[in-house]
Protein backbone atom coordinates (compact mmCIF):
# COMPACT_ATOMS: atom_id res chain seq x y z
CA UNK A 1 0.00 0.00 0.00
CA UNK A 2 1.28 3.60 -1.15
CA UNK A 3 2.01 5.73 2.19
CA UNK A 4 -0.25 8.68 0.93
CA UNK A 5 -3.45 6.04 1.40
CA UNK A 6 -6.43 6.80 2.09
CA UNK A 7 -5.00 10.40 1.25
CA UNK A 8 -4.02 9.08 -3.11
CA UNK A 9 -6.82 11.57 -4.69
CA UNK A 10 -5.71 14.43 -2.73
CA UNK A 11 -1.60 13.99 -3.74
CA UNK A 12 -2.07 12.76 -7.56
CA UNK A 13 -0.88 15.73 -8.37
CA UNK A 14 0.85 17.20 -5.73
CA UNK A 15 4.53 18.28 -5.68
CA UNK A 16 6.91 19.36 -2.80
CA UNK A 17 5.70 22.62 -0.75
CA UNK A 18 2.05 22.61 -1.28
CA UNK A 19 0.34 22.90 1.45
CA UNK A 20 -1.40 20.04 3.33
CA UNK A 21 -4.62 21.70 5.09
CA UNK A 22 -5.54 19.70 8.59
CA UNK A 23 -8.09 21.14 11.06
CA UNK A 24 -6.21 23.50 13.20
CA UNK A 25 -2.95 23.24 11.54
CA UNK A 26 -0.76 23.26 8.27
CA UNK A 27 2.03 21.47 6.84
CA UNK A 28 4.27 21.64 3.78
CA UNK A 29 4.51 18.41 1.62
CA UNK A 30 8.13 17.46 1.72
CA UNK A 31 7.18 14.64 -0.90
CA UNK A 32 7.15 10.67 -0.56
CA UNK A 33 4.54 10.96 1.85
CA UNK A 34 5.70 13.22 4.27
CA UNK A 35 5.19 16.76 5.71
CA UNK A 36 7.46 19.58 7.17
CA UNK A 37 4.84 21.07 9.93
CA UNK A 38 5.80 22.80 13.76
CA UNK A 39 4.28 19.55 15.57
CA UNK A 40 4.70 21.38 19.06
CA UNK A 41 6.96 23.76 21.46
CA UNK A 42 8.69 20.18 22.49
CA UNK A 43 9.72 19.18 19.14
CA UNK A 44 9.38 21.88 17.09
CA UNK A 45 9.68 22.02 13.35
CA UNK A 46 9.80 18.29 12.24
CA UNK A 47 9.18 15.98 9.56
CA UNK A 48 6.31 13.52 10.03
CA UNK A 49 4.44 11.26 7.42
CA UNK A 50 1.07 12.59 6.41
CA UNK A 51 -1.53 11.22 8.95
CA UNK A 52 0.93 11.31 11.53
CA UNK A 53 -1.64 12.94 13.79
CA UNK A 54 -4.75 10.76 12.97
CA UNK A 55 -6.50 13.93 11.77
CA UNK A 56 -8.22 13.62 8.40
CA UNK A 57 -6.45 16.02 5.40
CA UNK A 58 -9.07 18.98 4.54
CA UNK A 59 -6.91 19.91 1.66
CA UNK A 60 -3.79 20.32 -0.31
CA UNK A 61 -3.59 23.59 -1.88
CA UNK A 62 -0.52 25.11 -4.09
CA UNK A 63 0.01 29.00 -3.60
CA UNK A 64 2.62 29.56 -6.54
CA UNK A 65 2.96 27.45 -9.04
Amino acid sequence: RSTLFPYTTLFRSSTEGDLVCYYGHIGIYAGDGKIVHAMDEANGITVSRIGYNGKRILTVRRIFG
